[in-house]
């Protein structure tokens, strides 16, 4: 279950955080009550909580039927611009600055809330438009067009070029049989061969790879 940090009492913070977790419940295909949102946000007070609540159902934000809360327009898209936000956000932290996991994702808390669409088209698009999160939670997609004046700062592994090198920053869907041959981010590798199968370097290791574990890993590639 996703965690909630509450930085501040300011009701526009609650509502965001109200926004996200009915999105949470939506990707778990459940529906979010009242009564969740209640034991959830428990340093919100009941009279404070109600109050919010019934100012996102006149702002179009959320509906509220039979004790069921569910996202409805503009709640929607919101919802996804906080949940992009956070997620690429981790993504960020994670692959460009090195930050742990957890430590990304408490700091993504805050930023989800000031990022703006545009931003994150940005941020995509230097980090080579990713599509999960660090812990695997797929990234919403913008409704805009892509931005290409910025170059990725990640690329995967079957774009790039021969004789390469480069660091794993991430991999999209990990395996077990990628692990176990040391594939794991943070490795340094370089790329000898992509027909009929992927070589690589790994030190004073070469190990072959299927193009679809290539198309899954993220390198850092090193500039020429």
């Amino acid at each position: 279950m996703k965690t909630f940090s509450f930085h501040n009492r300011d009701s526009d913070e609650t509502a965001d955080h109200i926004l996200e977790f009915l999105y949470d419940k939506i990707e778990k295909k459940k529906q979010g009550s009242l009564d969740s949102l209640k034991k959830l946000f428990k340093n919100v007070s009941e009279i404070e909580l109600t109050e919010i609540l019934e100012t996102m159902s006149s702002e179009g934000l959320i509906s509220i039927k039979n004790e069921e809360v569910l996202l409805i327009d503009n709640g929607t898209k919101r919802a996804e611009l906080l949940v992009r936000g956070h997620r690429l956000a981790q993504r960020l932290m994670v692959d460009v600055l090195g930050i742990s996991p957890e430590n990304a994702n408490n700091v993504a808390h805050y930023m989800e809330h000031v990022l703006d669409a545009e931003t994150l088209d940005a941020i995509s698009a230097f980090m080579g438009y990713p599509e999960f999160s660090p812990d695997g939670k797929p990234i919403p997609h913008t409704s805009g067009k892509k931005i290409f004046t910025i170059r990725p700062i990640l690329c995967k592994l079957s774009d790039m070029e021969i004789g390469a090198y480069g660091t794993i920053r991430y991999i999209q869907n990990p395996v077990d049989s990628l692990s176990q041959f040391g594939i794991l981010p943070g490795e340094m590798i370089r790329l000898v061969q992509k027909r009929p199968s992927f070589i690589l370097e790994m030190g004073s290791t070469t190990i072959a790879i299927d193009s679809a574990f290539a198309m899954d890993i993220y390198v850092h590639q090193k500039s020429k």
